[in-house]
């Protein structure tokens, strides 16, 4: 008998997952792409979403694991919150830097050349941890 893999994600993280995964496929008729850090809950929302993705006849979207996803602290807000207050420098700035490349590689506006290519876009699907997340965000607002 082959094991099985351990779960990592509970019963109401898989839930959320699935949820995730079939609202994106409502939304999109097609994801290419399921970035995901190398952490293994992680992973296994990614492969779920991609589970939901997967339609006949389309190809299902590439799951691709980056270590630029991992979790850290990109920026502490203002006030800092006392958990926050001693992170040293230089871990502030390694995990900025680790951000913003996967914001420079992740993120992007899309570009129209023509009147033929209004609406279309290629759609990604970033899994990732709450302080990166919210990085990515609030800096492709900027």
């Amino acid at each position: 008998k082959a094991e099985k893999a351990p779960k990592v994600l509970s019963p109401e993280g898989r839930k959320q997952a699935t949820l995730t995964g079939q609202r994106l496929r409502q939304l999109f008729d097609e994801v290419s792409t399921v970035y995901h850090s190398g952490s293994p809950e992680a992973k296994a929302t990614a492969e779920i979403i991609r589970k939901c993705l997967s339609s006949e006849g389309a190809p299902p979207p590439s799951v691709v694991e980056t270590a630029l996803l991992a979790e850290g602290v990109p920026g502490v807000p203002s006030p800092a919150p006392q958990v926050l207050q001693t992170v040293p420098e230089t871990e502030l700035l390694v995990d900025s830097a680790r951000a913003e490349g996967a914001f420079r590689a992740l993120i992007w506006r899309p570009v129209i050349r023509s009147e033929d290519q209004k609406g279309l876009a290629s759609v990604d699907v970033v899994v990732g941890h709450g302080n990166v997340i919210r990085y990515l965000v609030c800096r492709a607002l900027q």
